[in-house]
């Protein structure tokens, strides 16, 4: 029987909400807990709120004198604390490996004996100038991820992400050993997942149910959704859609557009309410403009739903090109999204494959009990190497 692996869980939110990293900090340690050993949580910091409102006053201050960015979670003054805080949390305990998603600001100043294994859906390089919040940043901010980034990284016995183009980054822009990097898709982050006869009872009615769900509408995408609803009808498919999450800007609406501004997935009532939408959708649609990963698409994928993406960022590090969903370039616009949908929708056998691939992908690597078992394996493997 292998042994149960010791493993000192570090994460600078707290890994008892499911609202972490959008749930995948509280999955994580479950799935480490289910498949590799004893993980004890040594989250959060005890200095975070002050760390947001200090972050959020600087932020300010920078924009207003400067018109340039400042990076709150890339500070070399709060990672210093970060990393005290730590080691006297890891002081008089005994641990066989560190794992520690999202948390470059606690691993950089860190001095410890004990193997790291990191993980993260990005490197600030592959940030830098893809997201709007990370344009335009202070030369003091970025020249503080990079130093963040590259200690990390130098510290990492290995450096897990979801995507090749995270990944990719970390070899290219730190120089981080290619065998030292590992590359697996996240879990979906769901409480109640469908079964597999729920996921694949809807067939195709006469009615195409697109379903958007994100909090930002512009860089979501919304724009091209509505434009692919308009297409759709253009071409005589009968279409609806759906937007969860996010309010389109004013004025912009149409009669078979739905918005559905907020549901509280930490509540019944939400939970319920995001199950019914999901199993009565069918295809998830994302044009996201910028993405570090998505884990709505294994989530659409747990339901079955056939999800059109855009290829960007770590989007096909989930969404597999025609197996669980289609990638469409970031320049197609709504007559080319339309089109693609009304493809996958207008054969009643491929669309039902389409559902058929989707569940299958989730079952196969895209739940939380896939990433738990290569995770475990990994540490193995370090623990191996380490003799």
């Amino acid at each position: 029987m292998t042994s149960a692996i010791r493993i000192a869980y570090i994460s600078l939110a707290d890994p008892d909400d499911r609202r972490s990293w959008s749930g995948g900090i509280w999955s994580m340690a479950r799935a480490l807990e289910r498949h590799a050993g004893e993980v004890t949580c040594l989250g959060p910091v005890n200095h975070q709120l002050l760390e947001l409102k200090s972050g959020r006053l600087l932020a300010s201050l920078a924009h207003t004198t400067t018109g340039k960015r400042y990076a709150p979670h890339h500070s070399l003054f709060w990672a210093r604390r970060h990393a005290r805080f730590f080691e006297q949390q890891l002081a008089g305990k005994k641990f066989d490996i560190i794992f520690a998603p999202a948390a470059s600001s606690a691993l950089a100043f860190l001095e410890t004996d004990i193997p790291i294994i990191s993980l993260s859906d990005a490197t600030f390089a592959a940030m830098e100038g893809y997201y709007e919040n990370y344009s335009e940043l202070l030369a003091s901010s970025r020249k503080a991820g990079h130093e963040l980034e590259r200690r990390t990284l130098e510290k990492s016995v290995r450096a897990v992400y979801p995507s090749p183009w995270a990944a990719e980054s970390a070899v290219q822009d730190y120089g981080m050993p290619r065998e030292r990097t590992a590359i697996y898709p996240l879990g979906a982050n769901l409480d109640d997942t469908p079964t597999r006869d729920e996921a694949l009872a809807r067939h195709r009615g006469s009615e195409c149910r697109l379903l958007l769900l994100g909090r930002d509408w512009e860089r979501k995408g919304g724009d091209i959704a509505l434009d692919a609803l308009r297409e759709l009808l253009q071409l005589g498919i009968p279409a609806t859609l759906t937007v969860v999450g996010c309010r389109p800007p004013a004025g912009v609406e149409h009669p078979r557009m739905e918005v559905v501004p907020f549901v509280n997935k930490n509540e019944p009532a939400g939970r319920l309410r995001f199950r019914e939408l999901l199993l009565s959708s069918d295809f998830l649609v994302l044009p996201t403009r910028a993405e570090c990963y998505g884990y709505v698409f294994a989530e659409a994928s747990a339901f079955g739903l056939f999800s059109f993406a855009t290829y960007t960022g770590g989007v096909p590090g989930v969404v597999t090109n025609g197996d669980n969903g289609r990638l469409l370039p970031l320049l197609a616009g709504g007559r080319e999204w339309a089109e693609a949908i009304a493809e996958q929708f207008s054969d009643h056998e491929r669309y039902m494959q389409g559902r058929l691939r989707a569940r299958n992908a989730f079952e196969q690597r895209l739940n939380w009990d896939a990433w738990g078992i290569r995770t475990a394996e990994i540490m193995r493997e370090v623990l191996l190497e380490k003799g």
